[in-house]
């Protein structure tokens, strides 16, 4: 065997009396004095008599057995019976960054932590009282390294015996197992996030083996159909389902990954008796069911399910086919600017309200390619989100519900541009679920941009002033950092929850409304459920004091009298929009803040006969103002409440000076306020102060 190669190495030692000692480059054992041994564990032993004992260990292939020990990868180490170590391999200072020496004098305690020496100390109490039968043990045990720190090794100690057999010393062989303990702790954590994924997951999943025999499924699959316990319905069969089309089920024999949507009678699938149920009626399901392989190309080794509940879906895309022409004119007269693409991103649809935010006509926008209508890093950007998306969907690993957000900037036709927030989803065939194109909400956020571009600007000002402080201003200011962070967590969080809402009918969860010219609700599109806790007809029945908390009440009619105005006037412009905040109270008692699009909605003359609009929550977003807010007093307080004097010039004027500066100069605040610094410092200072400007 090759030396310096890792390997387990038995080494045939013989013990006898006070130790094993290294004797001209050689272990030898030696022994003086008389052979009896008084050990507490065992009777007196005698039949050796007085004298001196040489005994030589490893007679033949000596060397190479020492180089082995001095080599190998794994420590080795001799402990006697009262634990002392006596020998250890050089290895243990590649593993452990002790030598030798420092190694010799470590003990169970400095050498284990507390968990891992209680398991070692009742593994040798445990191995020393049944010596006589032991052979060899593992433990797994976690050891201190020189420079701070554990690892975790694995020893396998076995017990070094005299020649009549009695044990006299323990060797032990020690392996770095650090890697694979993390490994497999990474494994555990792993497999119990996935485990609670399942369980915890809204959607349904059904777990079957690859005869299409149901052998699990989550809480959601239960609730959706009803059953009390998943031992009830263990009976189906993947293949037996009538809710299964059959070109799904040929298609899912061969491999492939099938979606459908269908209608689930409870009355027919009762019939079978397969199981028990407490629901009753039709419901629609959307499924999607993949092949399981264990490798890419291999068998089937078992199928999963997802499945949701889509009864609402289906009747909201009813009530949207009944209800057409109200929402084509809502999509006509909305501020935001609905569009539709194909899937080579050509514009199919563009609301009226596409002009309003580029300068362009409606026709002219159906002309444009996205390389034109964005800006060359918007344009890069939206590429790869769609690219991406697309490939999900074709590997069915798409997102059949959901929606994407993106903020991007487009190009006006006055030469300008814009910073629009978009909610994307995709378009889908409705028999297959298979995407045929885009559709999207976007919603002018230049005001909001050029706003966080400032607070951006403000942040990194205050934040150079400050570094340049003492220390105790240093570490305020890590505190305010980790305050904005958190806004940025709180805003990202925002934008999150943005992406579910949709604006068109069903496929948006902005509120749509309108109301007569006294503020009456009219119409209010399914998502105000979402938003205030009550459906439509509900709110319908409400009163604007029920409706709106006191203030936005006040500020409600104080907008509804001032377009009321203005239209009289007649000077206004009949396309106007005015975009107003909003405190809505909610049905458990809190209440919700709401970004509002309103204007007038017109009849076929152009009357005014009501008000029409968009909702867009907006309750997280103040709530990360409000916080920015108490973070930007905070930063001036410590700049306020500093020990070093704090000043700011312009132009060689004091325009701000902390108390400490003012306690400094001895002048008071208001009089350093607008001074010439040349003013307040010594004439030294000055003079300095011209040679650094100058």
């Amino acid at each position: 065997m090759p030396l310096g190669i890792g390997a387990t190495v038995r080494l045939s030692v013989a013990w006898l009396g006070e130790g094993i000692h290294w004797q001209a480059g050689r272990w030898g054992m030696k022994r003086t004095g008389t052979a009896r041994q008084s050990r507490p564990d065992r009777q007196e032993r005698t039949g050796v008599g007085t004298g001196m004992w040489e005994w030589s260990i490893l007679h033949h292939g000596e060397e190479k057995y020492r180089l082995l020990a001095d080599n190998v990868s794994d420590i080795l180490c001799i402990v006697d019976m009262d634990l002392r170590v006596r020998y250890v391999s050089p290895s243990v200072e590649r593993v452990l960054g002790y030598t030798v020496e420092e190694a010799m004098q470590c003990t169970m305690e400095t050498s284990l932590t507390p968990a891992s020496r209680q398991a070692a100390a009742e593994a040798f109490e445990e191995d020393r009282r049944g010596a006589d039968r032991l052979t060899s043990r593992t433990l797994e045990l976690e050891v201190y390294r020189k420079g701070g720190g554990t690892v975790w090794m694995e020893m396998n100690v076995s017990f070094v015996r005299d020649l009549r057999g009695y044990p006299v010393a323990m060797l032990g062989i020690a392996r770095d197992i650090d890697r694979r303990k993390r490994a497999e702790e990474t494994l555990r954590e792993g497999e119990a996030w996935f485990r609670g994924v399942y369980q915890q997951s809204p959607i349904g999943i059904q777990l079957y083996d690859h005869d299409g025999r149901l052998i699990g499924v989550n809480r959601a699959t239960l609730d959706i159909f009803g059953v009390p316990g998943a031992g009830l319905a263990k009976r189906c069969n993947l293949f037996d389902l009538a809710i299964m089309p059959a070109e799904a089920k040929a298609r899912l024999r061969r491999g492939e990954i099938v979606r459908w949507q269908g209608a689930y009678d409870f009355a027919k699938d009762r019939e079978p008796g397969l199981y028990t149920t407490t629901k009753s009626g039709t419901i629609h399901l959307g499924v999607l069911v993949a092949p399981l392989r264990a490798a890419k190309e291999g068998p089937v080794t078992g199928y999963v399910a997802q499945i949701q509940d889509i009864t609402e879906q289906k009747r909201a895309e009813d009530a949207l086919c009944k209800s057409e022409s109200r929402y084509r004119l809502l999509a006509e007269n909305v501020t935001d600017v609905i569009w539709t693409t194909d899937l080579d991103l050509r514009p199919t649809y563009l609301s009226p309200s596409f002009t309003r935010l580029t300068g362009y006509t409606v026709e002219e926008g159906m002309s444009r390619t996205i390389d034109e209508g964005l800006t060359p890093a918007s344009r890069e950007a939206a590429k790869r989100t769609f690219d991406r998306e697309l490939a999900r969907e074709k590997e069915g690993r798409g997102r059949p519900f959901g929606s994407l957000a993106a903020e991007l900037e487009f190009n006006r036709k006055d030469g300008s541009t814009v910073w629009v927030e978009a909610e994307v989803t995709f378009l889908r065939d409705p028999p297959s679920g298979m995407p045929v194109g885009l559709l999207g909400v976007s919603r002018d956020i230049s005001r909001r941009r050029r706003a966080e571009e400032e607070l951006r600007q403000y942040k990194e000002y205050l934040e150079e002033e400050v570094s340049k402080r003492t220390a105790e201003l240093m570490r305020s200011n890590q505190q305010l950092r980790m305050e904005v962070e958190e806004r940025k967590r709180t805003e990202e969080a925002l934008r999150e929850s943005e992406k579910r809402y949709r604006l068109l009918a069903e496929n948006v969860s902005d509120v749509i409304f309108t109301t007569d010219l006294d503020l009456r609700p009219l119409y209010l599109s399914p998502s105000i459920a979402r938003l205030r806790g009550y459906t439509a007809e509900e709110v319908r029945q409400q009163s604007a004091e029920e409706i709106f908390a006191p203030a936005s009440l006040e500020v409600a009619e104080q907008v509804r009298r001032e377009e009321l105005a203005l239209e009289h006037s007649g000077q206004a412009e009949k396309d106007r929009a005015r975009i107003v905040e909003l405190e809505l109270k909610h049905r458990d008692g809190s209440t919700v803040w709401v970004e509002s699009t309103v204007q007038l909605l017109r009849d076929e003359a152009g009357q005014p006969v009501g008000f029409m609009g968009v909702l867009r929550d907006i309750t997280k977003r103040k709530q990360a103002e409000e916080a920015l807010r108490e973070s930007e007093l905070k930063y001036s307080a410590v700049v306020e409440q500093a020990r070093d004097g704090v000043f700011i010039l312009q132009d060689g004027v004091c325009q701000f000076a902390n108390k400490a500066m003012a306690e400094i100069t001895g002048y008071s605040v208001e009089e350093m306020l607008s001074m010439p610094f040349l003013d307040i410092a010594s004439p030294e200072s000055g003079a300095n102060w011209r040679e650094c400007t100058d």
